[in-house]
């Protein structure tokens, strides 16, 4: 029979001696053979024409042993992002594979999870399989379409105002709109478009961009939107430099655009110019009187004096940064700001960077799409078309969009629709994908061909602390790696160093001092790393291994409780109590603790008795009150805040 063929003691099997023996043939030939030489066997005549129906049938049968099976090559297209469980499809492995796969990696994500093209591409490659990159997005071609060099015209320079509270930016920027604003009364709706064409008396036109401060150019920055050309530095000289002038230097060095130092206010008797040229040095801001290269011009926004200087300095940094634009291709443009207006639904102020932007275009913005029904210039009229550095507000939007996003117009509204779709989808991957720490992608983004810098924004509780230890990061640099201080100064942690830690990619390093609730969530969401330290050489030990990618275990502290001090008593010998309020998770007795007073750590150490209606407990939470001491600290006030953190020691890896 045919199953007897492959049975040991069939001759076919075993290699019977009437063949095997006489050394004609091996058993592989006769298996692996095509028929021709089966003579060789010793088949002939009547046994050969019984015999090769069953031969044929068992080198079928057999064939199959001695032929291993091909490995078969999997190739994984990749776009932006893909899911653990279709990763897993297309290489025909089991989903659980990959995952521990993550999980070497350092990586938590569930099948349904989302992870970006490159971590996707290292997994493919450990099992073995091809990778394959293809650009995803729709209409590639319309939406990265360049302007045309031989097209390219002079346009008008984007400035943007920004300085410390009270030293005059919105004076300054109402002296320039009233004065030389574009010919035309302001009607009912111009007060909201916050951008404004002003006429030069040489002739070109300037748009200033009017932002709430420096903290939103750099959100603006960090959506991609880099808007303004030149930044105007409002200074005021009674006061000379503050806190916010100094951050606003900070964003501006982030964003690496020129500057113009305005100095206001000089008709006030107390103004003092040079005082405020001396103290930009100490900030490194060297003005051309002092031999640097940044512009100074002495104003008085109120009395409208050297306006006409500040704009020469203006057109003069402009004509040296020889801005242009094609004023033929499809428009494109970023979004100012966005908002719902009664009786025009969706409107955005936008700027026009490229092309011309006409009545009837179609676009894409961000997430959303729309027809370009009506645009309003600045001077409240309405226009047919606006050419690149003016601004304008648009209706016709079908949703409010986001500040920062872009603008760019495409051939239909069915392009339109789909690139807006494809990013909502993409919106969605990225709030459902695996987070990275930003360490992690720097280490990601970083090319080994070139210097590895991490940027840090640094708080401390005093200035002698910041000083101290921007030094010793100083000294932390060699020919492969290096940090870069954006931004250093005292007190609690801000939602403005958030935003220019989300815009630059940087840590942040808080020395004795601490981020409220809301920047906590606002650094949450935007990915930002935090990391709390109260002794100064764990900060050098611990960049020092980030920089040489060998992390070594570390003390991470979890944070678990917060309380606020709302009355004190005194018992015993002189121990003061606090009665506290539970405001958020848990304060357990064998933990540690630490006093904060406005955000600066002023105690760390241990609780000496926590007490709940005069029994005394292990843990306190659900925003009860409670009473508790401190281990050998007495000064306590009301109104202080006390956070509650656990001490685990593990293996740090990026």
């Amino acid at each position: 029979s045919d199953d007897e063929d492959l049975r040991p003691g069939n001759k076919f099997a075993n290699g019977k001696r009437d063949f095997k023996k006489s050394g004609k043939i091996s058993l592989h030939d006769i298996v692996m053979g095509d028929g021709e030489d089966d003579d060789e066997i010793g088949l002939r005549g009547a046994n050969r024409r019984r015999s090769e129906a069953s031969l044929k049938r068992f080198r079928e049968k057999a064939r199959a042993i001695f032929t291993a099976p091909a490995k078969v090559e999997r190739t994984v297209t990749l776009g932006d992002t893909i899911t653990v469980k279709d990763l897993a499809a297309a290489m025909a492995e089991k989903v659980g594979n990959v995952i521990k796969k993550l999980m070497e990696m350092g990586m938590m994500a569930s099948q349904n999870q989302s992870i970006d093209a490159d971590t996707a591409e290292l997994i493919a490659t450990e099992f073995g399989a091809t990778v394959k990159r293809v650009d995803a997005k729709p209409y590639a071609d319309q939406m990265e379409r360049m302007p045309d060099p031989a097209k390219l015209q002079p346009r008008a320079p984007v400035v943007t105002v920004v300085g410390h509270v009270d030293h005059g930016k919105t004076s300054l920027l109402d002296a320039f709109r009233n004065a030389n604003v574009v010919a035309g009364e302001a009607g009912g709706i111009t007060q909201h478009v916050s951008s404004y064409e002003v006429k030069t008396k040489s002739g070109p036109m300037i748009t200033f961009l009017d932002t709430p401060g420096h903290e939103t150019f750099t959100a603006m920055r960090a959506r991609g939107a880099q808007m303004a050309d030149i930044v105007v530095l409002v200074v005021a000289a009674n006061d000379s430099i503050m806190p916010q002038t100094v951050e606003a230097i900070n964003h501006i060095r982030a964003a690496n655009v020129p500057f113009i130092v305005a100095i206001n206010k000089i008709d006030l008797p107390e103004a003092n110019a040079q005082k405020v040229k001396l103290d930009l040095l100490q900030q490194e801001v060297q003005v051309e009187e002092m031999g640097g290269d940044v512009q100074a011009v002495e104003i008085s926004a109120t009395k409208k004096i050297n306006l006409d200087k500040l704009e020469d300095a203006i057109l003069l940094q402009a004509e040296m940064m020889e801005l242009t634009a094609d004023p033929e291709m499809p428009a494109v443009a970023h979004v100012v700001e966005a908002k719902m207006e009664k009786g025009l639904g969706a409107v955005a102020t936008i700027l026009v960077r490229q092309g011309t932007l006409k009545i009837g275009d179609v676009f894409v913005v961000g997430e959303t799409f729309g027809r370009v029904r009506g645009l309003i210039n600045s001077a409240g009229m309405r226009v047919k078309s606006v050419k690149p550095g003016q601004p304008v507000m648009v209706l016709g939007l079908d949703a409010v969009p986001n500040a920062g996003d872009e603008l760019r117009v495409m051939e239909t509204e069915s392009q339109t629709r789909e690139v807006a779709q494809y990013r909502m989808q993409k919106a969605r991957d990225k709030a459902n994908a695996v987070k990275r720490s930003s360490l992690e992608e720097l280490f990601a983004r970083r090319d080994d061909s070139k210097k590895l810098t991490l940027p840090i924004i640094l708080r401390a509780d005093v200035q002698g602390s910041v000083e101290a230890i921007t030094d010793m990061l100083g000294e932390i640099n060699s020919d492969k790696a290096g940090v870069e201080i954006l931004s250093a100064g005292v007190g609690q942690i801000t939602e403005g160093d958030i935003r220019l830690a989300a815009a630059s990619h940087a840590v942040i390093i808080a020395f004795n001092v601490r981020a409220d609730a809301a920047v906590r969530d606002m650094a949450r969401g935007s990915n930002v790393d935090i990391r709390y330290h109260s002794v100064v050489y764990r900060i050098t030990d611990e960049i020092k291994e980030i920089l040489s990618g060998k992390l070594a275990p570390e003390r991470r502290e979890n944070f678990i409780g917060y309380a606020d001090v709302i009355q004190l008593f005194t018992v015993g010998k002189g121990t003061r109590v606090a009665g506290c309020r539970m405001t958020e998770g848990t304060i357990k007795k064998d933990a540690f603790v630490r006093l904060l007073r406005n955000n600066v750590v002023i105690y760390d150490g241990k609780i000496g008795e926590l007490r709940r209606e005069k029994n005394e407990v292990k843990e306190v939470s659900g925003g009860v009150e409670f009473g508790m001491s401190f281990d050998k600290y007495n000064d306590l006030k009301e109104g202080d805040r006390v956070e509650c953190y656990e001490v685990e020691e593990i293996k740090a890896k990026l």
